[in-house]
Formats: C-alpha cells, sequence, structure tokens
C-alpha cells in the first residue's frame, strides 16, 4: 500500500507494493514514507537553537559588564536581548511534553505503580518544566539605580543564561521509555 506520484506531481493511492504502477498511460513512481524521528531526536532538535541564544547572551552580557555604557545604550542592548529572546523556539518540546503527559493521562490505572509509568510521567515533567522555564526567559523591567543598572542587567543576562544552561542540561538526559519495554 503506498501513494506514488506521476512526473507532473499528480499522485495516486495503490495497494500496490511495486516501485512503479501506471495507470491510464502515466507512470507513477512509490513515495517513500519518511520514518518518524524519534522523541529523543526531536528533543535534541528542539534545543540545538538553545545553544546559539545562550552564546548571544552571553556576548552581550560581557560586552556589558566589560564596558561603560550611558542609559541610552542600555536601552538598545535591551532591545538586542529582547530580539535574541524572542528567536527561543520551545515548541518541539512543547509538542514533546503534550505528547508525554497525553501518554502518562492515559495509562491504565492497574499499571500506574510501575517502572514504566514513572518514566513517561518523569519526562512529561521534565519537559514541561522546561518549557515553563524557557517561555520565562523575558525581561520586564530591570529596576536598579542609574549606577547600578550595568550590574543589574548583567545579572539578569547571567539568571537568563543559567536557566537556558539548565534546561539545554535537563532536556539532554530526559529518557524517553520505549513503547514495548
Amino acid at each position: 500500500m503506498g501513494m506514488f506520484r506521476s512526473e507532473d506531481g499528480k499522485m495516486v493511492f495503490d495497494k500496490s507494493r511495486k516501485r512503479t504502477l501506471v495507470v491510464d498511460g502515466v507512470t507513477y513512481t512509490r513515495v517513500p514514507r519518511e520514518k518518524p524521528k524519534s522523541r529523543a531526536t526531536r528533543c535534541a532538535e528542539g534545543t540545538m537553537s538553545l545553544d546559539e541564544v545562550k552564546s548571544k547572551l552571553e556576548e552581550i552580557r560581557d560586552e556589558v559588564t566589560d564596558e561603560d555604557y550611558t542609559i541610552t545604550d542600555l536601552e538598545e542592548i535591551l532591545k538586542r536581548i529582547e530580539e535574541v529572546v524572542s528567536t527561543v523556539d520551545v515548541s518541539t518540546i512543547e509538542e514533546l511534553a503534550d505528547e508525554m503527559e497525553n501518554w502518562r493521562d492515559n495509562y491504565p490505572e492497574n499499571l500506574q505503580s510501575t517502572d514504566k509509568y514513572e518514566a513517561v510521567d518523569t519526562a512529561a515533567e521534565t519537559l514541561r518544566e522546561q518549557t515553563d522555564n524557557l517561555n520565562d526567559l523575558t525581561f520586564e523591567k530591570i529596576e536598579a539605580d542609574d549606577d547600578d543598572v550595568k550590574d543589574a542587567l548583567g545579572e539578569a543576562l547571567g539568571e537568563r543564561i543559567d536557566t537556558i544552561e539548565t534546561a539545554i542540561d535537563e532536556l539532554n538526559n530526559v529518557e524517553f521509555p520505549g513503547m514495548f519495554g
């Protein structure tokens, strides 16, 4: 069974296991089915952009703490920070969290004391917690005296960098249980 495509893009579905199919004189070629990615692979792909965001925030933090800036300069830096933070995409991690929570929530009650259930629950909780943490990276307001703004900004950046580092570590260590193990 499978999908077949002609050279002009038309599609047909047939139960045939052949590589090609001829219908009304038009040759169709089997469209290979893509193998779904594992949860671990999707999680790793979801964390790749976090390394880049972390690096950019570290560069900005180093700039801020190493040089003198006016308040106007610091406002521009805050805009840069918001631009970097806005690139954090947790949609893949959120999808995995939803998937694991759904699995956990639909687990048979008589099996909820098993190691498998615990693994599913732990994975779901870790994914959701890190998703929530990554969604809270924005800067609401930095309150400090004019002399302390640079230090306060450097500290706030350090906290965001630590949050990203923790998320990367936690997400890279999520153990996804197998379906049949």
